[in-house]
């Protein structure tokens, strides 16, 4: 099995974690879908599938060390289970379609999100 150890300053953005204070990322990608007469969800995600061997972190995931008693810090190990589509949501936005009707699905609300 291959294994990374979390670097020291991302090991502690981990530590730092709290529920009422997340520190993962999200990602959102917008897609028209009048835009092109082929696209189809199903064909995105094909195409992350062939491709995510191109950016294997993406298929790590976390595992604390043995000794679980935070004396070495967690590690990245290949996800034997990894399946694209358990990333990957297709979520509908209501008309009009712009970004106000898109913030109650991602969760900011009413404050400001980076998109």
């Amino acid at each position: 099995m291959t294994y990374r150890q979390v670097p020291g300053p991302d090991a502690a953005f981990l530590y730092g974690e709290r529920p009422e204070w997340h520190f993962h990322v999200s990602a959102l990608i917008m897609l028209d879908p009048t835009t092109s007469e082929r696209f189809s969800f199903d064909e995105v995600v094909d195409q992350l599938r062939r491709r995510i061997h191109h950016a294997p972190q993406f298929r790590w995931k976390l595992v604390e060390g043995p000794f679980r008693l935070r004396l070495e810090r967690p590690i990245w190990v290949d996800d034997p289970d990894f399946d694209i589509a358990g990333h990957v949501h297709r979520v509908a936005v209501p008309a009009p379609g712009d970004q106000r009707a898109l913030h109650p699905k991602t969760g900011c609300g009413q404050r400001r999100c980076w998109f």
